[in-house]
């Protein structure tokens, strides 16, 4: 109560208002997705202890903006000459949002994803990663591979002639939906290579194939004019070939 004292004057505040006392606040779980081994965010040397793998997928409770930086560091923006490029799939919106309601707030559980978004960067090199089982990589710059044919080099002689192998693209214009070349990619006479699906995901086994009267059919014999198959290192030709054979 207040009371206010003026010459001749007397006047008194009286607040008769009444509340409920607040209860306690529920503590939210803030799921994030950040890079692996992040440093530490307070300019320490020291990893960012729950960005390890060992701790992912598993609940912590930060108490303070300070230890939310510690443990799971800076939130990262992917920035590009000095622009935030907004909506990159690296940038860490959940691990922002959790410091700034530590800034409010001081308890939030934190759960950090199973995931490393620094892989999600391009890269220049080839992979170094796991890769699934069955997946292959094509390494073409440095790989040599592809067949002969045996074929009528003149009137008296045949010869093994290397031939070009190419290889579609992983698209409907070059691939159909069983792995097979299109009808209008390549010329009648031509090799093609197919190791992926339609969808690029790789083959378990790539399959070559030969075109003819403007379809193609699998390297194998009795296939394209094909008499036989051989399958051999590249120091150990066959012997006695006949004309149409493959190597």
């Amino acid at each position: 109560m207040a009371t206010l004292v003026s010459p001749g004057v007397a006047v008194s505040v009286i607040d008769e208002s009444f509340y409920g006392s607040a209860g306690a606040g529920t503590v939210p779980l803030i799921i994030v997705a950040s890079s692996q081994d992040k440093a530490d965010g307070t300019d320490s040397t020291a990893t960012a202890g729950y960005t390890t793998s060992a701790t992912a997928i598993k609940p912590h409770l930060i108490t303070s903006q300070r230890e939310l930086l510690q443990q799971y560091g800076k939130p990262y923006f992917k920035s590009v000459s000095g622009t935030v490029q907004q909506g990159y799939e690296t940038n860490e919106y959940g691990l922002l949002a959790a410091y700034s309601y530590l800034g409010a707030a001081n308890r939030a559980y934190i759960m950090r994803a199973d995931v490393n978004t620094s892989q999600l960067e391009p890269s220049s090199t080839e992979p170094t990663s796991a890769p699934p089982n069955g997946a292959w990589w094509w390494d073409l710059g440095n790989t040599t591979f592809g067949l002969f044919e045996y074929k009528q080099v003149s009137v008296e002689s045949s010869a093994w002639v290397a031939q070009t192998v190419t290889i579609p693209t992983a698209t409907a214009t070059d691939i159909t939906g069983g792995n097979v070349p299109e009808a209008a990619f390549g010329s009648n006479g031509d090799y093609a290579l197919v190791p992926y699906t339609l969808a690029g995901v790789p083959l378990t086994a790539p399959s070559y194939y030969k075109k003819d009267a403007g379809a193609w059919a699998t390297v194998e014999s009795g296939n394209s004019g094909i008499t036989a198959v051989w399958v051999r290192p590249h120091y150990d030709p066959p012997a006695a070939p006949n004309v149409g054979d493959v190597w």
